[in-house]
């Protein structure tokens, strides 16, 4: 894998808006590669549409979005055990499942019914219930406005080296340093603005927290 970019570190970072997360992160993209190569430019959250759908215009680039759900705990709506993707690809967190004893059979069940009864909605939503372009041999730039748990960026990257894309990056304003450390490990590259070492979580970082929300991202799209 290649040494991914080193990120600028700041103690603590809110951004405005999207727009304003946005020129933060385009200073950290390869914006002359994404013109130059086969890029593929793939959104894997709600906020992160509009920062992906940004980015594939100013480089010319294919724009996608990979849905995903996540599963949570039984009794415990707060805590994220797993997460499909709409390639049926699922990444389980083992540690948490063990400790409160949750058995495989109801994190595959519960993947198999978020995916009928919401990743197949937001494929109607978004697509018209088409499938995601593909991804095979493509260089793939997984966008979000932030990676704090890091299993939706688990599923799409397992999602793209299992349908055997060239090359799996992220594109992100803000991240936990753990993961980035993690996550460094099986993706070409990183980009990113700023590197939080006590995270707390994605909305903490943004003045407005009503502008992640789908309908101001459907409009600033639209625009």
């Amino acid at each position: 894998m290649q040494q991914a970019q080193v990120a600028h570190f700041r103690f603590m970072m809110i951004y405005k808006d999207l727009n304003d997360a946005l020129d933060d992160l385009a200073l950290e993209l390869p914006i002359d590669n994404l013109i130059d190569e086969d890029w593929i430019i793939v959104a894997v959250s709600e906020a992160g549409i509009y920062l992906a759908k940004k980015i594939a215009q100013m480089s010319g680039s294919d724009f996608e979005i990979l849905f995903s759900e996540t599963i949570l705990a039984p009794n415990n709506y707060d805590c994220k055990i797993a997460i499909v993707s709409e390639s049926e690809e699922i990444i389980i967190h083992h540690e948490l499942i063990e400790s409160f004893g949750i058995s495989l059979d109801f994190v595959y069940g519960e993947a198999h019914r978020q995916y009928e009864d919401k990743i197949l909605q937001y494929k109607n939503k978004y697509r018209q219930g088409l499938n995601m372009k593909s991804l095979k041999n493509r260089k793939v730039l997984f966008v979000a406005e932030g990676v704090d748990t890091g299993l939706t960026m688990m599923v799409a990257l397992k999602s793209a080296i299992v349908e055997g894309a060239s090359t799996v990056s992220i594109a992100t304003p803000i991240i936990s340093s753990e993961l980035y450390d993690s996550l460094n490990e099986i993706t070409d590259d990183i980009f990113t603005a700023n590197k939080i070492s006590e995270f707390i979580n994605i909305d903490y970082y943004y003045e407005d927290v009503s502008k992640l929300k789908y309908s101001y991202i459907k409009s600033k799209i639209e625009e």
